[in-house]
C-alpha cells in the first residue's frame, strides 16, 4: 500500500519543521551550553549533537523520505543544507567568509542542475516583477535597516574587532571593489537559502501564509546569533523583522530580485560599518 495524500502531507510538514528546527537549534546557544546534558537525557553520545553531524544526519534521512512522499521542495531544502556542511570541507584550503558560504550554494546548484526533476522544480529561480508600491516599501526598508544597523553599533557598542577578518587588506580601490562584491554576493547567498529554497519548501508544506513567513524569518534571525552582524539576541530580533520584510517583498514581487536588491543595500551598510570601525 502507498502512502496516502494526507499522510504524505503531514510527513512533509514534519520534515520541513525538523530541518528548520535543527538549523535554529544549531545557531542558538542551546547545544553549546546544554549539549552534554541533552545527550545524557536522550541516552546518546554527545558527539551526535555536534552541529555538523546533527545537520548531516538529518539531511541524509530527510532526502529519501521527502522523495518517498513526493515533496520535491523539501528535497531541495535538505540538499542545500547538506551541501552547506559538506562543500567547505572539500576545498583544498581554509576558505574565506564569502567562499565558505558560497561553496554550499554552488554544490547545491551543481547537483540540482544535473538532475532533471530537481532542475525543473526550481520554481523559486525567478526575478519577479517590481511595481511602484513594492519599490516604495523596499525603499522604506532600506532606510530603516540602515538606521537600525548604525544605531546598533552606536548604542550597544559591539566588539567590532570580531569582524576584522571580514575586512581585507588592499588599496582603496580594491577595498571599494570588495565592499561592493561582499554586499551583492552575501545578500544573494542568503536570499537563495531563506527566501528561495526554504520559503518555497515552507509554502509547499503549509501554504503561502504568515506561518511560512515567520518560520523562515526565525531561522534567518537565529543564524545571526553567533558572529552575525548584528549578533546576540538583539541581533536575532533585528534580523527576524528584516527576514519578515524580505519575505513580504518576495511575495509582493513574486521573485528574488527585489529582496536581493534591498538586502544588498543593508549588507553595504554592514560592510561600511565594519570597514570604518573594525
Amino acid at each position: 500500500m502507498g502512502i496516502s495524500q494526507t499522510s504524505s502531507s503531514w510527513i512533509n510538514r514534519l520534515l520541513v519543521l525538523l530541518i528548520v528546527a535543527v538549523l535554529v537549534v544549531v545557531d542558538s546557544p542551546l547545544l553549546a551550553r546544554h549539549g552534554d546534558e541533552i545527550a545524557r537525557w536522550v541516552g546518546i553520545s554527545a558527539a551526535w549533537l555536534e552541529p555538523n553531524r546533527l545537520i548531516e544526519c538529518l539531511a541524509i534521512i530527510a532526502i529519501p523520505l521527502a522523495i518517498a512522499v513526493g515533496a520535491i521542495e523539501t528535497v531541495h531544502l535538505a540538499m542545500i543544507v547538506l551541501a552547506g556542511e559538506i562543500a567547505p570541507r572539500l576545498l583544498p584550503y581554509s576558505p574565506s567568509f564569502l567562499v565558505f558560504k558560497a561553496s554550499g550554494i554552488v554544490l547545491y546548484f551543481y547537483v540540482a542542475l544535473l538532475v532533471g526533476a530537481l532542475r525543473r522544480s526550481m520554481t523559486w529561480v525567478r526575478a519577479g516583477k517590481i511595481d511602484g508600491r513594492s519599490a516604495l516599501l523596499a525603499g522604506v526598508v532600506v532606510v530603516v535597516a540602515a538606521l537600525a544597523l548604525i544605531g546598533w553599533v552606536k548604542l550597544l557598542h559591539p566588539n567590532m574587532a570580531a569582524y576584522a577578518n571580514v575586512r581585507p587588506n588592499g588599496t582603496r580601490v580594491e577595498l571599494a571593489e570588495y565592499m561592493g562584491l561582499f554586499a551583492v554576493a552575501n545578500a544573494l547567498l542568503e536570499e537563495i537559502l531563506y527566501r528561495g529554497v526554504m520559503m518555497t519548501a515552507l509554502d509547499a508544506a503549509f501554504g503561502a501564509g504568515w506561518f511560512a513567513l515567520v518560520v523562515q524569518a526565525v531561522s534567518f534571525g537565529m543564524a545571526h546569533y553567533h558572529g552575525g552582524f548584528p549578533c546576540g539576541w538583539v541581533g536575532v530580533g533585528m534580523t527576524f523583522f528584516y527576514g519578515l520584510a524580505m519575505g513580504v517583498l518576495r511575495r509582493r514581487s513574486n521573485g528574488l530580485l527585489l529582496p536581493w536588491i534591498t538586502h544588498t543595500a543593508a549588507d553595504l551598510t554592514v560592510i561600511c560599518l565594519v570597514v570604518y570601525f573594525a
